[in-house]
């Protein structure tokens, strides 16, 4: 199954800005080996990330891609597939240290260059969030006041790139075979991950709010106009404070609503991806518990 390339605009404009930084941040680095493995990591995500509209493991996944209808939704699938996917396997291709790393940086110090690089992305997020190609109808919501979904999904990034972190440790002291396996499990349950919490009553399909437009080229001052056409422009005034105010209110409630699903996505994949590489018993089991349910 391959999807249309709107589906990853969202996230290709985050990462666009994410990626010039990273690089920003690299070129600072002291050592040249330091600089090397952070731009090979993101040369290497880019490889991973040209592999999603019709990698055949990412059947699965695209499948409950395919179902998400709103910008921010997908943008929110993107981002978590990037995250405790490609980026765990990315880290264990290059994991510091080793093979190629051997001269550096050292595993302790690849780490502390990894974390440092977590504010980059809170303030990407908060900034291309504000955006509408990114997050569609919300993006004027997301300019006038900071709404939990976005500080929701910040913290999800942090706590996933922390897991992350700990599964290419895991990934990279298998052998290829052997890693292979596992990753096969992941994006199963990635894929699990994003079907259980799909299948919540979330109300997702309502029906988009109508475009607002507003024309304020009319510059007469209301006092100086008839009465007939102070009362109209009244009421159209009346009808346009109505309709921002009906919108804030449909954006407010949409937006906790998809914060409570980013919150149960993130909580599911964490706990998924976690026993697929270290519990694949307990991942087996699961599994059959999820397709009897279905």
């Amino acid at each position: 199954m391959q999807l249309r390339p709107e589906y990853f605009r969202p996230f290709d404009d985050v990462y666009e800005a994410v990626t010039a930084q990273m690089k920003g941040r690299a070129d600072r680095f002291p050592t040249e080996e330091e600089r090397k493995w952070l731009k090979q990591i993101i040369t290497d995500f880019k490889i991973e990330r040209d592999l999603w509209p019709h990698s055949a493991p990412l059947n699965p996944y695209r499948r409950q891609w395919a179902r998400l209808r709103l910008r921010v939704v997908r943008l929110v699938a993107s981002i978590f597939l990037h995250v405790s996917y490609d980026l765990p396997r990315v880290l264990a291709k290059n994991w510091p240290g080793t093979g190629e790393w051997l001269q550096g940086p050292s595993e302790p110090r690849g780490e502390w260059l990894y974390f440092e690089l977590r504010s980059i992305f809170s303030e990407i997020l908060s900034a291309s969030a504000r955006r509408r190609r990114v997050t569609g109808i919300f993006a004027p919501m997301l300019c006038l006041v900071p709404l939990k979904l976005l500080d929701n999904l910040v913290v999800w990034v942090s706590l996933l790139r922390e897991g992350a972190w700990r599964h290419g440790r895991t990934l990279a002291k298998l052998t290829p075979d052997k890693r292979a396996v596992v990753e096969q499990r992941m994006i199963e349950a990635m894929s699990f991950a994003l079907r259980d919490v799909s299948n919540l009553p979330w109300a997702f399909t309502l029906p988009e709010p109508p475009n607002i437009r507003t024309n304020f080229a009319a510059g007469v001052p209301l006092l100086l106009m008839p009465p007939e056409t102070f009362q109209a422009t009244v009421f159209a005034s009346m009808l346009i404070l109505l309709g921002v105010v009906a919108y804030a209110s449909w954006t407010s409630l949409r937006a906790e609503k998809i914060s409570r699903f980013v919150d149960e996505f993130g909580s599911r994949v964490e706990k998924y991806v976690e026993l697929a590489i270290n519990d694949p018993e307990k991942f087996a089991e699961m599994k059959e518990r999820s397709r009897d349910l279905e």
